[in-house]
């Protein structure tokens, strides 16, 4: 899998990945996945990159730039992830298991 620079959606600056020999539904998986992820948001779950644009071989991300690392976005994220996982735990007939460490 390769992944290419920036392009122009718009003026949404993408991230593409390209996988030429990539099986049929390969990246269209990777966005219906994403999709299902973003259904957290509005509860509190986890922000998840954008699909722009997805075909048979590639898929177009919004890009993501680096951020200085900070303890309070740390705790933000970390209580968004936990949203996430209990949104996506919940959807379906059974909950996925949660191993329990303490």
């Amino acid at each position: 899998m390769t992944a290419a620079g920036s392009g122009d959606h718009g003026g949404a600056e993408a991230f593409r990945k390209e996988r030429p020999d990539a099986p049929r539904g390969f990246f269209e998986a990777e966005a219906a996945g994403i999709a299902w992820l973003a259904e957290a948001e509005p509860a509190g779950g986890a922000r998840v990159v954008r699909v722009i644009d997805v075909a048979p071989g590639r898929i177009d991300l919004e890009r993501l730039h680096a951020a200085r690392p900070a303890r309070e976005a740390a705790r933000e994220l970390g209580a968004a992830l936990a949203v996430t996982t209990r949104f996506v735990s919940s959807v379906g007939t059974s909950p996925a298991p949660t191993p329990r460490t303490s």
